[in-house]
């Protein structure tokens, strides 16, 4: 499924790996919705509603050159010391490690 994404390319661009975060959250019957804030910049790009009320915030980059504006990383900062978690990821297995992640959230959750 992750080289059908990326439609034979070598490296991934951004967009790959956002659908692929899209489809993996769909498979575990969460929400994954893109964040717009017009006249807001530097708002991450995902909102992930998982249940028993875990959620992450995602910016997604492309593996090669997707660089943090300094905005998106003082947002995330800010976003941070809230304390939401909030994730960069820029790979396949990243999305991978993320949905691992708040899947043993869920499962500790009382």
């Amino acid at each position: 499924m992750k080289t059908q994404l990326m439609n034979k390319r070598d490296v991934p661009l951004e967009a790959d790996i956002e659908k692929y975060l899209v489809r993996q959250c769909l498979m575990n019957d969460w929400i994954c919705w893109k964040l717009v804030s017009p006249g807001r910049r530097g708002v991450p790009d995902r909102v992930i509603y998982a249940t028993k009320g875990v959620h992450a915030l995602v910016e997604v980059k492309r593996p090669k050159g997707g660089k943090l504006s300094p905005l998106q990383a003082k947002t995330i900062a800010h976003l941070q010391e809230k304390g939401h978690q909030m994730e960069v990821i820029n790979t396949f297995e990243g999305v991978d490690a993320l949905i691992e992640h708040l899947q043993k959230r869920i499962d500790d959750a009382v």
